[in-house]
């Protein structure tokens, strides 16, 4: 039995490794890299009991942290088992990179990083969860710069304030339906007018999909993702993206389904089957691998959405949590490779570790993301085709490029931790449908051969670095902002064409 007091400390311990850092500091004394080090130990072992606790707790659990009736609550349920895997992942591994982080600077934003993370998955409030949520993208915006990539920073705050502006106005407009900010649905919020509930979930659902980067407003991710260190950019991908699938998962499509707004379910799940596909497409034509691996992050968030919005809950944050594996051996394996023009050289181990990273993210073999998928492909027969074209076009991203033999040893871990992670995986997905197919394995052959052969031509015609592709979709941020806004823009009309 966890005693509850677990539950609440687990967001508080990196905020506390805070605390005593900076009074440290104010003696002269840095201790940031170890108390770092001891706060991921600490959210870890408490991360992992929460887990198994969680998983013999099928109704799930709620602490209030004070007495009071509007005392901060903290809730758990088993759901939310997947999205402690999607944090406890690269949270482990940024433990053993601490090195990632190079400055105090930095180790300080990654505590409070840590935080809002960990608060945005135990938080019972709405209110309190866009606290924990902006502290984990203002921290995230610290870090992005970690390397002097000030651009790459600067275009995720911009994003970040559209969302955190929607978000914002979504918990003003659930304010004013009556409803209490515990309860995503309530009898005050089926009895509210229709008109602020429609504005409610527009602009909740608005902030979360700008958020987990929906089509239009994706093209922000590769920029940021690929511009930190290892560490971060696996945060990044692995638990902030899919931060917003979380909040839709919590507070918009419960909601949305309780009140009868249909066309609000079928606004987001356009989004996330265009999401699904135009990344991937976009992967064909991605000049730089490290953009390549960020952009694959978000067309694995389309997928999720998708499954979300059609009441797979457990399979779209399965999604979240594999993927959260994959995007962290892929990114720590950026220690162990050089990056040339058209060109990745690196040692056995470390292409053995990609290998993993990619197979793992694309749902190839006895993994359970194609089971996953084949849920859609069941009920949905076009979902089939953009799902196909989705990971072809991921497959022909990462094999166009030139793979050479060569360059510095990577951390002697990571191997280790592909074989171990592929075998957990491949179990999941063995025992989820009960064997594998050779028919199946043979037709997944000939898709990687046929993305294969198609890197190949490309690399050879030098078709994706031709002139004609040097233009980019959108020629300067404000443009590219405009993805954001358009996403609330197809809303405004889809959701609140009903009023009129």
């Amino acid at each position: 039995m966890i005693e509850p007091v677990w539950v609440r400390l687990f967001p508080f311990v990196p905020v506390g490794a805070f605390v005593v850092v900076l009074g440290a500091h104010a003696f002269g004394w840095d201790i940031s890299r170890s108390a770092l080090r001891v706060s991921a130990l600490l959210q870890g072992a408490i991360g992992v009991a929460l887990w198994a606790w969680l998983e013999s707790t099928p109704e799930g659990v709620q602490i209030a942290l004070g007495n009071g009736p509007g005392a901060i609550a903290f809730a758990l349920g088993p759901q939310e088992r997947r999205m402690l895997v999607a944090y406890l992942v690269p949270l482990g591994a940024a433990t053993i990179q601490v090195h990632h982080w190079p400055d105090f600077a930095a180790r300080c934003a990654a505590l409070l990083y840590m935080a809002g993370c960990s608060g945005l998955w135990v938080t019972h409030d709405l209110f309190n969860f866009y606290v924990w949520y902006e502290l984990m993208t203002m921290a995230a915006y610290v870090l992005i710069a970690a390397r002097g990539q000030h651009y790459a920073s600067v275009k995720y705050m911009l994003f970040g304030v559209v969302s955190s502006s929607l978000l914002l106005g979504g918990i003003v407009a659930h304010y004013a339906t009556g409803a209490p900010l515990t309860m995503a649905v309530s009898p005050e919020w089926i009895q509210a007018p229709d008109s602020w509930q429609r504005w409610k979930l527009l602009m909740l659902g608005s902030a979360f999909m700008v958020h987990s980067a929906f089509v239009p407003a994706w093209t922000w991710v590769p920029t940021c993702h690929a511009a930190t260190v290892p560490s971060m950019s696996a945060f990044l991908a692995s638990y902030t993206l899919m931060g917003g699938l979380y909040g839709l998962h919590r507070w918009v499509l419960p909601a949305a389904r309780a009140a009868g707004h249909w066309e609000v379910l079928q606004w987001i799940e356009t989004l996330a089957a265009i999401t699904s596909v135009v990344p991937a497409v976009g992967m064909v034509f991605e000049r730089e691998f490290k953009r390549c691996v960020a952009a694959s992050s978000v067309a694995t968030a389309g997928v999720a959405g998708w499954l979300l919005v059609r009441g797979h809950s457990d399979a779209a944050l399965g999604v979240v949590a594999i993927h959260a594996v994959g995007k962290t051996l892929l990114f720590h394996s950026f220690d162990a490779l050089e990056f040339r023009e058209r060109t990745v050289v690196g040692q056995v181990a470390a292409f053995w570790t990609v290998a993993v990273g990619i197979v793992l993210g694309t749902g190839l073999g006895p993994t359970p993301l194609g089971h996953w998928k084949r849920l859609l492909i069941a009920e949905i027969p076009t979902a089939r085709l953009a799902l196909s074209v989705g990971t072809l076009c991921m497959w022909i991203g990462f094999l166009k490029f030139r793979w050479c033999v060569g360059g510095p040893q990577g951390p002697k871990w990571l191997p280790w931790a592909a074989a171990l992670s592929l075998g957990v995986v491949a179990t999941v997905g063995i025992t989820a449908e009960r064997g594998w197919g050779i028919v199946r394995g043979l037709h997944e052959g000939a898709w990687v051969a046929t993305a294969a052969w198609l890197g190949w031509w490309i690399r050879r015609t030098e078709f994706a670095w031709a002139p004609v592709w040097r233009r980019r979709p959108y020629p300067n941020l404000n443009a590219e902002l405009f993805g954001a806004f358009l996403v609330f823009f197809v809303g405004l009309v889809w959701v609140l064409g009903g009023l009129a």
